[in-house]
Parts: C-alpha cells; structure tokens; sequence
C-alpha cells in the first residue's frame, strides 16, 4: 500500500471519528496510534462495537463487512463506515445486527452524557458536598461489586 493510500486511510479514519462523535456525543477515535496490532478495530472508544473505516472508491460490501466480523473480539458486533471522495458517509452492518449496533451507540452516548453531566454538576460543589458525594458513590459502587441490591431504598 502506497503512502497517499494510507494517508487517505488514516485521513477517513479520523473523519469517520469525528461523524460518529458529532452524531452521538462519543468520544470515538482512531485505533492505529494507540495500539496498531493487525485484526484490531479501526476505531475505539464505542464498547461492544468492531468499527472498519474504507475510505475507498470501490467499495466492496460483503469482504468489508466479512473483515470486521472475522477481526471483531467476542461479544462485539462489526459495523463498517465507508465514504468515497465527495459523497456523504455510509454505514453497514448485517440487519440482524442493527437493533446491537444501535443499541451500542445509544448506551454508550447516554453514559459519555451522564459522566460528563455529573462532571459539571460536581464542579459547581462546595469541598464538603463533593466530599458526601464521593463517599455515596463509594457507598453505591462498592454494594454493586457485593452483588447487593437494596432495590432503590
């Protein structure tokens, strides 16, 4: 593979990042320069979905999305996001996975949401209120690695 056509890769790779991350609140990014082993996904940061990028002009449907379900790690459910120069991006996954994949990004914007809301809503604490708030979190983080349920009480 020619440098242009890794650089075009690596250039599709970050865009895709930033089309999820704009759709979803995500914080999705690019593989390669985390970890760069063969067979990993293109993109992280969205659990329980395996993401390839093809910034191609030929796209070729089922060995793209055969390459993510072959290279995706048990339990994790392949999407393919492609765009040709001048087009919009598209995504593919097997219809039987659709209600996973959306279900994946919705969970997992909904907890970016949450976290960075807390984030600001600690912010704005006195010492003493982040204080009783951490020990509560404990309190509550520590009961669910019990396996206790109090059932809302």
């Amino acid at each position: 593979m020619g440098r242009m056509s890794r650089n075009k890769g690596k250039r599709g790779e970050r865009e895709a990042a930033k089309e999820l991350n704009r759709l979803f609140g995500l914080e999705a990014r690019r593989a390669q320069q985390y970890c760069g082993e063969a067979g990993d996904a293109d993109l992280i940061g969205i659990e329980g979905i395996h993401v390839e990028v093809k910034r191609v002009e030929r796209f070729c449907l089922h060995p793209s999305l055969e390459q993510a379900d072959s290279d995706r790690k048990a339990g994790e459910t392949p999407l393919v996001l492609t765009r040709q120069n001048g087009k919009s991006w598209v995504a593919c996954c097997y219809l039987n996975d659709l209600p996973k994949v959306m279900d994946h990004l919705h969970s997992e914007s909904v907890s970016l949401w949450w976290k960075k809301a807390v984030a600001e809503a600690r912010e704005q604490m006195s010492v003493e209120d982040r204080r009783e708030h951490d020990a509560m979190m404990k309190m509550i983080t520590d009961g669910k690695e019990k396996g206790e349920d109090n059932g809302g009480q």
